[in-house]
């Protein structure tokens, strides 16, 4: 049967098998061996999770803060390098019922660990439910989020203290006790969590956040060569023929050397 050329570009512009495990799920960003979304069990928390991420962290592959938003079903994710001038975060910044805060450390940062239980439930006025705004980037980042957003420095601060170690071991923190994304907002609600007689499942977030170390770990321990090495082999043959060719390009002609320099001082003039 012959192929028509509609169905050649068709079938030239479709995606390989291999091509087809990478194509990332909507929801995590994941390739399918990655994706989690299987494993969400979303819940509402108390209080309400505002996560502010930086356009560098929404491209890493293994970022936590989208998990985070994903498994609370009443969270906000929203993304830019400027939220001066976001509409949305302004919205709930004016929204009279809420009560933000933002998570942030320094002299000004009122410490959760070392309030009572009655000072934390008093944190938000009455009749106003407290929303906790999360920059999710690297320090320097958020340092610079923080800088060119005066609206963000007016909010009141909070933070934490905590002597545990990230379990974030595939990805390297910048100090000791140190917390990725996922694992501050599960500290800020385990604090703040609301005592009532049916608590969220806020262990919800660590499951999915173990079981994703653990596939990481297991994608690193499986032998074989990586996915970028065919790449490497070439560019590394292509380097090594660039060499081969300028070497072969600056060597000088075959007998050469016994030729005499007419142009050195020191050359003799033939017989």
């Amino acid at each position: 049967m012959k192929m028509t050329l509609a169905r050649y570009l068709e079938r030239k512009a479709a995606p390989t098998s291999a091509e087809r495990q990478r194509i990332p799920c909507v929801a995590c960003r994941k390739p399918p061996v990655s994706c989690y979304c299987a494993t969400l069990r979303p819940f509402d928390s108390s209080p309400r999770i505002v996560i502010l991420m930086h356009p560098l962290e929404a491209k890493h592959p293994i970022g936590t803060g989208r998990m985070a938003h994903l498994c609370l079903s009443n969270s906000k994710l929203w993304v830019s390098a400027d939220f001066e001038r976001h509409d949305e975060l302004g919205e709930l910044l004016a929204d009279p019922k809420l009560y933000p805060v933002l998570l942030y450390p320094g002299p000004k940062s009122r410490n959760l660990t070392t309030m009572t239980e009655r000072e934390r439930f008093e944190l938000a006025p009455p009749g106003r439910e407290l929303a906790v705004i999360v920059l999710d980037a690297t320090w320097h980042n958020a340092r610079k989020m923080l800088l060119y957003s005066p609206r963000l420095q007016k909010l009141p601060r909070v933070s934490f203290t905590t002597q545990q170690t990230s379990r974030f071991i595939v990805r390297k923190q910048p100090q000791a006790h140190c917390l990725s994304s996922l694992e501050a907002v599960h500290e800020i609600l385990r604090l703040l969590e609301a005592k009532t007689s049916k608590p969220a499942p806020i262990r919800h977030l660590l499951d999915v956040f173990d079981a994703m170390v653990a596939r990481q770990l297991e994608h690193r321990s499986r032998p074989g060569p990586s996915r970028h090495a065919g790449g490497y082999a070439a560019r590394k043959a292509r380097r090594a023929r660039a060499l081969e060719e300028k070497q072969r390009s600056e060597a000088p002609p075959v007998g050469a050397e016994i030729l005499p320099n007419l142009h050195s001082k020191n050359a003799q003039a033939p017989d």
